[in-house]
């Protein structure tokens, strides 16, 4: 028996020192250290409703509408309908947004995880840990896992895919070829631009391997294992939208000016350091990322040597085309420019920053010592941490309060309308996700307006977070429209939003 708690004791020590060997690896606690960031700012906004932005209302509105737990809602082919439906799974269980909160968590670690193996597949464990410490405390990062968007999703799906389509490359086994075409289709059915990766591939492809691409059977089979995988989503769009669900998506944020549209979108993203500068402590870390990307110019100059197969020069092909292909496409892609858009362009920057990092790590040990390496390194993961959650804090806050006079005035037409009731209001999305009544935005045109069918319309509303068409700011006072409630700003000087009674 004194036996027997010996063996016990004996177990139960050696499971504790187990678990205390786990806690020492440094991927384990930069995951602890992403988790519990995302945690308590998913905490902290919990009560503030920060699904109340335009994208992330419209993504609740289609999945309360194909779960039958919503009005009717205009679809629009920009926009992927896999995150929708996965959101409708939950809401057959509940309509709370703590379900897609969780499942957005989930593969904002798997990015943190996913930069780890990206970082050590294209150098060694160290990169991997910077490039993971860098993702697990990105300011852009954790803002967008906290809002009900599909960015994160597409980060991450990107992530991975380019993951495996380098071992592809570089180890030459055709199932990573299949594993990551399996990954970006389903990253397209998120986010339509989560399929530029293959766009690094095939330039990339067409630099290494020129014609001879035509001879590889995996590219076919994993250009049929894509299509294979989006085509219901294709032949449904094709229906739903009257033509390819692809081309009416870019019809709707395409510049008019195709060139100098574009070309004004990629100076403007270069001009602010592809905001990778979002307060003074981040300029070193800007610095190091500058330092990468010289690092990679042997690529280019030595392109003859790459395409003789120099491993080192191919990844430093792969990775550079990795920055540049998202970056230029994303900037003549859509008519404006936005931190979100060029996501899928920061796991370069990682890769690259984190290069830069060890590399010079490593010359310093060289030159003066593993002391003044690790004081480096020390300070670079002081700086990256220091920055970005002190940006972290800041975008998150000035956010909380922003559309909450729009969420208000939703939640109070939900306690004063009948299901049927119609609203009226530019902030549409906002408006029949909080109210769950069904709201259509103005026409263009007071004559517009006075031809359609009324019915069931209760609500007419002034917003000033969206702007309306002028001939709106006059009609309530032409119609002798009644106030039916109100939101002013902090001085009471000004109405935020007018809620006005059609009845």
């Amino acid at each position: 028996m004194i036996e027997d708690e010996h063996i016990n004791m004996d177990n139960s020590k050696e499971i504790i020192k187990n678990r205390l060997k786990i806690l020492k690896n440094p991927l384990v606690l930069i995951l602890i250290l992403g988790l519990v960031i995302r945690l308590f700012y998913i905490y902290l906004t919990s009560s503030y409703g920060m699904s109340g932005f335009w994208d992330s209302c419209l993504y609740g509105n289609y999945a309360r509408y194909f779960s039958g737990h919503g009005p009717y809602v205009e679809l629009a082919a920009v926009r992927p309908i896999l995150f929708s439906l996965v959101w409708a799974g939950f809401n057959f269980f509940t309509l709370s947004e703590i379900p897609i909160r969780i499942f957005l968590l989930i593969f904002s670690m798997l990015a943190i995880l996913g930069m780890y193996y990206l970082g050590k597949e294209m150098s060694n464990e160290y990169v991997g840990y910077i490039a993971a410490l860098i993702t697990s405390v990105f300011y852009i990062h954790i803002f967008y896992s906290i809002r009900l968007l599909v960015d994160t999703l597409s980060f991450t799906f990107f992530i991975w895919s380019a993951l495996y389509f380098y071992k592809y490359f570089r180890d030459d086994k055709p199932k990573f070829f299949y594993i990551a075409s399996i990954i970006v289709a389903i990253g397209f059915l998120f986010r339509i631009t989560t399929a530029l990766i293959l766009m690094v591939v095939l330039f990339y492809t067409i630099i290494i391997h020129g014609l001879k691409m035509f001879k590889k059977k995996e590219y076919y089979i994993g250009a049929i294992i894509f299509l294979l995988i989006i085509a219901p989503y294709l032949i449904w769009g094709y229906y739903q939208f009257d033509g390819f669900v692809l081309i009416k998506a870019l019809e709707t944020n395409a510049p008019k000016a195709f060139w100098s549209g574009g070309l004004n979108v990629f100076i403007r993203y270069i001009s602010q350091g592809l905001l990778l500068l979002p307060n003074n402590w981040a300029m070193p870390v800007a610095g190091l990322f500058v330092i990468g990307l010289f690092m990679m110019h042997g690529s280019i100059v030595g392109i003859d040597m790459a395409r003789k197969g120099d491993k080192k020069l191919q990844k430093d092909l792969f990775l550079l085309l990795m920055f540049i292909i998202p970056l230029i496409c994303i900037s003549f892609l859509l008519d404006h420019d936005e931190d979100r858009y060029i996501f899928n362009v920061f796991p370069a920057i990682f890769v690259l920053t984190s290069i830069a990092t060890i590399s010079i790590k490593d010359w310093l040990n060289t030159k003066y010592g593993k002391i003044a390496a690790n004081i480096f390194l020390i300070i670079i993961i002081a700086l990256i941490i220091g920055s970005q959650i002190e940006a972290t804090d800041r975008t998150v806050r000035g956010k909380m309060p922003a559309y909450q006079e729009v969420r208000q005035a939703g939640l109070w037409i939900k306690d004063n309308s009948n299901p049927g009731d119609i609203v009226v209001t530019q902030s549409y999305p906002q408006i029949q996700y909080y109210s769950m009544r069904y709201a259509q935005w103005f026409p263009s045109t007071e004559e517009e307006y006075e031809a359609m069918d009324k019915t069931n319309h209760r609500y007419f509303i002034l917003s000033v977070f969206e702007r309306s068409p002028e001939w709106i700011y006059s009609y309530p006072v032409k119609k002798n429209l009644t106030v039916a409630n109100a939101w002013m700003s902090p001085d009471g000087q000004q109405p935020l939003i007018v809620i006005y009674n059609l009845e």
